[in-house]
């Protein structure tokens, strides 16, 4: 089998190929139903819809070899949603979504990325 050689920063991320993922959700009427959502909702729709849904997409993140990558290439871009641990809309640190985080988990961000972020004032 052939050694690929084109590898990218992102085939080394902790989401790459992630999976799609169920919830127990209520419907209108109360009963609870199981709801298959897209794994990159992850970063998206449901990363503050539910708290402990966004701790364990930041600690996926926290734990991500190409983190600094992924969040230098999502504030390049002008991205939406959650890079390298830090949820960006338009590329700039959106700090409504980021509101559950610690001081703790920003001082862990900024190590990670090598830049002081601030508590998300960036």
């Amino acid at each position: 089998m052939p050694v690929k050689t084109d590898m990218k920063w992102q085939d080394y991320a902790s989401c790459n190929g992630i999976e799609d993922y169920y919830k127990i959700e209520d419907t209108p009427s109360g009963d609870p139903m199981r709801v298959k959502h897209s794994g990159t909702n992850l970063f998206f729709d449901d990363y503050e819809s539910d708290a402990v849904t966004a701790m364990n997409t930041d600690q996926m993140c926290f734990h991500c070899p190409v983190a600094r990558q992924c969040l230098e290439d999502g504030e390049d871009s002008g991205s939406w949603g959650v890079h390298g641990g830090v949820y960006l809309v338009y590329g700039k640190i959106d700090i409504q979504r980021n509101s559950h985080k610690s001081a703790d988990d920003w001082k862990e961000l900024s190590e990670i990325h090598g830049y002081d972020l601030n508590e998300g004032d960036s």
